[in-house]
């Protein structure tokens, strides 16, 4: 790691940063359980928010690589902790929260990177989510609408239409929208085909195959414990 005299002047004189760099050269030389010894009392002792980020976003690194799932969710709650006013850290920690199944949080969080960046479209992509989980189909179409003004041609906004769409049992307008989103580009044409039709075909018939989305089966769950 190239620091030049002035960065390795800081980090003699600096026991954080000496502790931090100690901690990276570890997790690049694959001695990972030092590695987080020394980031984690890098961080313990930092008091600026810039180091205290810095230690964060390296601990993060270091459990994406040993998938800590875990110690990964207490790294971005330390992020947002940190610096409130990061929507990247709220934005994460909500996905996080989403993975979990932990809705409210998640969508707290989402709420937050919307107030700091509020032309982010990952976090109106994942309002939609929660709120079509929720049954809150008027408040997902108008934050649709939010997000379709930002990017109008991102595959993602009318996959999300599609899914609207879909669980409305809206087949023609779900079929307009997946088609709008395989012009715009969507990764995977076949899976969005396959996931419309999946979500119609329950709506229609009350039977699930294997390509019924996560999202909806969570929709469904909700339903049963009401």
């Amino acid at each position: 790691m190239a620091l030049g005299k002035d960065g390795i002047r800081i980090v003699n004189r600096d026991k954080t940063a000496n502790l931090a760099y100690k901690g990276i050269y570890s997790f690049f030389s694959g001695k990972l359980a030092k590695s987080e010894e020394y980031l984690q009392r890098a961080l313990s002792q930092a008091d600026v928010r810039q180091n205290q980020m810095f230690c964060v976003e390296w601990l993060i690194n270091l459990y994406n690589a040993t998938k800590s799932e875990a110690k990964l969710l207490w790294c971005y709650r330390k992020a947002v902790e940190f610096s409130p006013d990061n929507p990247e850290a709220q934005s994460r920690l909500g996905h996080a929260y989403f993975s979990e199944g932990n809705l409210d949080s998640a969508m707290y969080c989402f709420e937050q990177t919307l107030r700091y960046d509020p032309n982010n479209g990952y976090a109106y992509f994942n309002i939609v989510k929660i709120r079509l989980i929720r049954g809150e189909y008027d408040e997902a179409f108008e934050t649709l609408n939010k997000l379709v003004k930002i990017n109008e041609n991102h595959p993602l906004v009318h996959s999300e239409f599609a899914n609207y769409y879909a669980m409305l049992g809206n087949r023609e307008k779900a079929e307009e929208e997946c088609k709008k989103a395989q012009l715009c580009g969507i990764h995977d044409p076949e899976e969005i085909n396959r996931r419309i039709n999946a979500i119609l075909s329950f709506n229609e018939t009350g039977f699930s195959g294997e390509d019924l989305p996560k999202l909806y089966y969570r929709k469904i769950e909700k339903k049963q414990k009401e």
